[in-house]
């Protein structure tokens, strides 16, 4: 399952993407459920549909090179649903007077604006991928594993909340300062190789296009770059400060400060503190730090800073909503099961399920003759207690059946046998079971 989320899904050149609570999701549905990596794909899948089927705007969900030709196809009513979305209106806010017109009643002036802001969104992509792995490879070997062990892990952390303000992080951080030089010289070059690796496949973000200038696109107001240059500067100073931790020296260097006591101080009860305190201070050491400890701190404090840049979570994006799923809820409704609730619904209202008009029922409340025996059953077992008697949960039975007839209608064999089958299937079922104290009574399980 790792390696199918890590080299398919967590990657910029996906189109498609899962929040973090999306993904959280449905990784507790592989590793609780199923453990079916088949499941896991087929949900992913469904995820998908739901995305691309909600709105036309999801046709942005695309790749790079299809952008633009994309946002020219957008309709009027398109535009009008991404100027809905709630990671606008942050953006919007920045904006001065004019901008904000512009915005809302030219429409080919906020094509502009998105182009570019999507730009920047998988320029954002690329940066925060990377950083995640580049987390993992500094943390993976720390104890206690507070991050976790693998990259779905840290992603779904990363993608809930700005991880850099958590108490794990920060006890991570701490725990880096404590490296010795050649387990830190290795975590370096681990995290070289994982910069190296995502240089290889190139950001894949195209130019901007050319504005015209009556659009006025430098009112506009937008983030710090990230992208390619982003992670070509993390990989010139991981080097910078592979090498200096390679040549840094580990010896510390402590001074002592000695004193010279006063000859003259009389020994009397009146002079025993400042003979106290002279003494404390001639025996007070100061160390200073290596060289190595003084180039580690510096390196752990620029890990904070790319972190801190690289790792804000995907909500803080303006339109992340086009690349990323989020709608939890729909999906936890569709692929995790909930075989009681659906028994229920199916014993107490069969017509949901059976879209019959035989079944139709006033209240949840109500029965009528025409359900069927195992629903009508269910429905009579549940207004009694933990113990039910048979004798009359069978006269209950017969009289919503042959409401006519007369008072022998419990011993109509066919009401009989159809009442003892309907029992027989409720305990199979789970919600009955016989009682060894009274023999004509049954007792029951669920409430």
């Amino acid at each position: 399952m790792n390696q199918v989320l890590d080299e398919i899904f967590l990657t910029h050149t996906s189109p498609f993407h899962l929040s973090g609570k999306a993904f959280e999701l449905l990784t507790d549905v592989f590793l609780f459920y199923d453990f079916s990596v088949t499941g896991l794909i087929q949900s992913i899948k469904y995820c998908m549909m739901d995305h691309y089927y909600g709105d036309n705007m999801k046709s942005l969900c695309c790749q790079p090179d299809m952008l633009e030709e994309t946002i020219l196809n957008l309709s009027k009513e398109d535009l009008e649903s991404i100027r809905q979305l709630m990671s606008f209106r942050p953006f919007l806010e920045q904006q001065d007077c004019r901008a904000k017109i512009s915005l809302f009643e030219d429409d080919n002036y906020f094509r502009d604006v998105l182009y570019k802001q999507m730009n920047r969104l998988y320029d954002y992509l690329y940066s925060f991928y990377l950083c995640v792995r580049l987390l993992h490879a500094f943390v993976q070997d720390i104890p206690k594993n507070l991050l976790g062990k693998t990259v779905r892990e840290i992603y779904t952390k990363c993608a809930v909340q700005d991880i850099v303000e958590t108490t794990a992080f920060k006890e991570c951080m701490q725990l880096l300062n404590f490296q010795s030089q050649m387990k830190l010289v290795e975590t370096i070059k681990n995290g070289l190789k994982v910069v190296n690796t995502s240089l290889q496949n190139v950001s894949p973000v195209k130019p901007l296009q050319v504005t015209p200038k009556k659009n006025n696109m430098e009112d506009v107001i937008v983030n710090n770059h990230l992208g390619e240059g982003f992670v070509k500067n993390v990989r010139v100073h991981l080097l910078m400060f592979l090498r200096q931790i390679e040549k840094a020296n580990t010896e510390a260097t402590i001074i002592t400060n000695s004193m010279e006591t006063d000859d003259d101080v009389e020994n009397v009860p009146g002079n025993r503190y400042k003979l106290k305190e002279k003494l404390l201070k001639a025996t007070r050491v100061d160390r200073v730090q290596s060289e190595f400890e003084m180039v580690r701190l510096r390196f752990v404090s620029y890990l904070e800073e790319v972190f801190a840049k690289g790792l804000q979570p995907p909500h803080t994006q303006t339109f992340y909503e086009i690349l990323f799923f989020n709608d939890v809820s729909n999906v936890k409704k569709q692929i995790v099961g909930s075989p009681r609730g659906a028994l229920h619904t199916a014993l107490s209202n069969p017509a949901h399920y059976l879209q019959c008009t035989c079944c139709q029922l006033a209240s949840s409340e109500s029965v009528v003759g025409s359900l069927p025996d195992l629903c009508l059953a269910y429905k009579l077992h549940r207004e009694c207690g933990k113990h039910i008697n048979l004798y009359d949960w069978l006269q209950a039975f017969a009289a919503v059946l042959r409401p006519d007839d007369d008072e022998d209608r419990h011993q109509h064999p066919v009401v009989q046998s159809r009442f003892t089958r309907a029992v027989a299937e409720l305990q199979f079922l789970g919600f009955i079971k016989s009682s060894k104290r009274k023999t004509d009574h049954v007792m029951r399980l669920t409430w």
